[in-house]
């Protein structure tokens, strides 16, 4: 008799991050849109203090791996090999809003960059959308129990570093906003060295 390996392949994988990305982006409006309806909304926010700076620490060229940059939404980060596009358009309040992921991929880690650039009508406090991002984001995934969200800066961005456990294990992530673009990172069953390498690669240009 055989047993069905419990553990998800690579395509369970790479959906259920992407769906990390995509409930983030949906809920960054979404949820802050209530929290700005609850006159109690700062009792229960993250500190907004930055506690954490990352990325821009380190040049991108003393990072070993394959640089990616994109002119669109104007930045470059560094994965340990060539990854991969795919773009999707999401509904957002009545708007259509592009989500760029570029995805590393090898055995059961992944490296994520993303970015979506939001309508001027739909931005907001930025503590606020970051906030709800993260809500959004852990709260939407199979298995996500959020670990700990500290208020951050990338690459001189107000941002929030998360740390979860999802079905398909831990995960790190930075979430930020600039200039009406939400920049996510995230490094699935990754080691702190690879992750912290990956964070601090990443710069605007």
């Amino acid at each position: 008799m055989t047993h069905a390996d419990p553990r998800p392949d690579a395509r369970s994988r790479r959906t259920i991050l992407i769906t990390v990305v995509a409930a983030a982006l949906v809920a960054v409006l979404a949820f802050a849109g209530i929290l700005w309806a609850v006159n109690g909304f700062g009792q229960n926010a993250a500190d907004p203090r930055p506690s954490a700076t990352t990325g821009g620490d380190a040049p991108v060229d003393d990072i070993d791996g394959v640089s990616y940059e994109n002119a669109e939404y104007g930045y470059r980060v560094v994965f340990p090999g060539t990854p991969a596009e795919q773009s999707q358009t999401l509904p957002v309040q009545g708007f259509e809003v592009e989500l760029l992921t570029v995805t590393w991929e090898e055995g059961e880690e992944a490296l994520i960059a993303n970015s979506a650039r939001f309508p001027e009508e739909l931005l907001g406090d930025v503590e606020t959308m970051l906030d709800g991002a993260v809500t959004g984001a852990i709260g939407n995934v199979p298995g996500g129990q959020l670990i700990s969200a500290e208020a951050a800066t990338l690459d001189g961005m107000p941002a929030r570093e998360v740390r979860a456990d999802t079905s398909v294990g831990p995960i790190r992530m930075i979430l930020a906003m600039g200039d009406g673009v939400q920049y996510q990172l995230i490094a699935g069953n990754s080691d702190d060295e690879r992750a912290e390498a990956f964070f601090a690669s990443f710069h605007r240009v």
